[in-house]
């Protein structure tokens, strides 16, 4: 046993003396040195070089050549002429996130075959019209970009001019809006300015109207009066002929009046009708605001949770969606409630109901999203289960706004145009009963002017007065009812209020 230990202990005394031995000659030779040291810096110089080339190729996407074709001819609406085209092409001059290139067709096209750029977006010649067909056309047609991108230059480019072409389609779309919303709303504000000025001619023609109805018990009794006293009948019956003639100019004016302001409410129902394609677009604007802010959320989960700096890049981005989306709705249910409060709907006010919960989970979102960050910036990490909540949150409202857009034409949009007409029938009404009492006044001053140029026969003609004079009077005063009705319903207040410029 002791010869065994013997042995283990001398071969372990060999063991440690030739690596005494191997470390110095190692250290007193310096080219066995060197070439150790460099074995082990060289493969962590490769890793560093390496690492610093792959850390953000989205870093510097500004030197990325990307070229615009500009080929939209514009068109015009209601007398103004709009160029969505030009309109982006300044918005991406200012855009310095990508190389953008404004360039011609021909160049942009070899510039992309032959490497000089990465991609090329192209706006057809019928951008503008195509977009504006939502609002012009029975069949609207969707505007739509021409991309190309060079894949064989680099791997990564396609990726990145892929972003930012989704960023001028929002761009597109945003600027769209805007351009219909401001045409749309310009007309409404001219006739609403028409509206309110018409507001005190009719309030005197409804007092006109009144007044002769007032007077007509007076006349009805007159009327009474020379039957009975046929002496004096002829000379009384002059008098009142004479004042014939300024009722019925009166009513002549104010069938004028009338007529002109059923003119502009005629105008202003088309322009209202505008109002359903300028909602809808609105809705698809804020659901295509969702879908995105759902799209960011879903790279984080590809993303490394200890990467704050893209996790907090990302949901700051995803939290000003919300914030956009939010705004949009609060201006569409600025504008549904109006309409609503004063042409009531139930089915509109369903579709306003939906929405604003649409509005309140978005906000809620956007409440969320802001409570994220802030656990960033306590230098806390965002939980996974964080994220899928948020994702949850934003397919739910993109799901929902997908539903109601699937549902406008069928339910809401006819719900407006049907209050529209509603509106329009009161107008309508008015004037046919101005045509009414117009119709009774030439058969009154013919009525007593025969009487005057016939004497033998004034006892006959005034009994024939007598008794068609109550028809006369019930016509005139049963128009006057409703006319007082319309003067006292709100409604005339609402819809000017709608037409005013927002």
């Amino acid at each position: 046993m002791k010869n065994i230990f013997s042995i283990f202990k001398n071969h372990i005394k060999n063991v440690f003396r030739i690596y005494r031995r191997d470390m110095k000659n190692i250290l007193t030779s310096y080219v066995t040195l060197a070439i150790i040291i460099a074995l082990t810096i060289l493969p962590s110089l490769y890793s560093w070089f390496n690492i610093k080339a792959c850390w953000d190729p989205y870093a510097n996407t500004k030197e990325l050549s990307v070229a615009v074709v500009n080929l939209d001819k514009g068109t015009e609406f209601r007398n103004v002429k709009i160029n969505v085209g030009d309109d982006v092409v300044k918005k991406l001059a200012n855009n310095q996130a990508i190389g953008w290139k404004f360039v011609s067709e021909s160049e942009a096209e070899n510039g992309v075959k032959y490497g000089k750029y990465y991609a090329s977006v192209t706006i057809p010649k019928d951008f503008s019209q195509n977009l504006l067909s939502v609002v012009t056309q029975d069949t609207p047609k969707k505007g739509q970009l021409i991309y190309s991108v060079n894949e064989k230059r680099n791997a990564i480019a396609p990726k990145i001019t892929q972003k930012g072409a989704t960023n001028l389609q929002e761009e597109i779309t945003r600027n769209f809006i805007e351009t219909s919303s401001n045409t749309i709303l310009s007309y409404l504000n001219q006739f609403g300015i028409e509206l309110e000025k018409m507001k005190p001619e009719l309030k005197n023609i409804i007092d006109v109207i009144v007044s002769v109805d007032s007077s007509m018990p007076e006349i009805s009794k007159d009327i009474d009066g020379f039957y009975s006293q046929s002496l004096d009948f002829q000379k009384y019956m002059q008098n009142v002929q004479n004042s014939l003639p300024v009722t019925s100019d009166a009513l002549n004016k104010t069938l004028s009046i009338a007529q002109t302001g059923n003119g502009y409410v005629s105008k202003t129902q088309q322009s209202l009708q505008a109002i359903s394609p300028f909602m809808k677009a609105n809705l698809s604007l804020v659901k295509s605001t969702s879908d995105n802010a759902e799209t960011l959320l879903k790279e984080l989960q590809d993303l490394k949770s200890s990467d704050t700096g893209a996790t907090r890049k990302i949901l700051v981005d995803v939290r000003d969606k919300y914030g956009d989306g939010v705004k949009k709705l609060d201006q569409v249910l600025s504008l549904l409630n109006s309409i609503n409060n004063a042409l009531s709907n139930s089915r509109l006010e369903n579709f306003i109901n939906n929405l604003s919960n649409v509005r309140n989970q978005m906000s809620d979102q956007q409440n969320f999203i802001s409570l994220l960050i802030d656990t960033i910036d306590r230098g806390n990490q965002v939980l996974p289960s964080d994220i899928n909540s948020a994702i949850q949150g934003a397919n739910k409202i993109s799901g929902t706004l997908g539903n109601m857009i699937d549902n406008f034409d069928s339910e809401t949009a006819p719900a407006i145009d049907q209050s529209l007409k509603n509106f329009a029938g009161l107008s309508d009404d008015a004037v046919k009963m101005l045509q009414n009492m117009q119709t009774n006044m030439p058969l009154i001053s013919s009525l007593i002017g025969g009487i005057n140029t016939a004497s033998g026969s004034s006892v006959n003609r005034l009994k024939e007065l007598k008794d068609k004079f109550p028809k006369i009077q019930q016509d005139i005063h049963s128009d006057s009812e409703k006319l007082k009705g319309l003067s006292e319903d709100e409604k005339f207040n609402e819809i000017t209020k709608i037409t005013k410029k927002r």
